[in-house]
């Protein structure tokens, strides 16, 4: 299934991303100055989870989602095309980063 860009429930899963996003711009800073803290709290744990596991399925939903061709105006609706064009921008490696649960990944190290 393509979903269209400008779909009103792809638009609000984006402002659920976006939120997210901020949420992160908070806590994450939270947790590095206060780090015994904030571990004891198990929802927060939980949502934690929640949270890296939207923002993975996030990845694939760009893969999905259609896009605009700047040249053309024209909506591309191509899977193939709307890949290569995810992968080569800016946003792609910024969305894997943010999937990463590093906290997690840390405790391996």
């Amino acid at each position: 299934m393509i979903y269209s860009h400008s779909n009103k429930y792809r638009m609000r899963w984006d402002l659920l991303i976006i939120f997210l996003a901020l949420y992160n711009c908070v806590m994450i800073p939270l947790s590095i100055a206060m780090p015994k803290g904030l571990e004891s709290l198990a929802g927060l744990q939980m949502f934690e989870n929640v949270v890296d596991s939207l923002f993975f399925i996030d990845i694939f939903l760009c893969f999905r989602t259609t896009y605009v061709n700047t040249k053309t105006n024209i909506e591309i609706v191509d899977s193939k095309k709307i890949a290569v064009n995810y992968i080569n921008s800016v946003r792609f490696p910024f969305d894997i980063l943010a999937s990463i649960p590093l906290e997690k990944v840390q405790v391996l190290f």
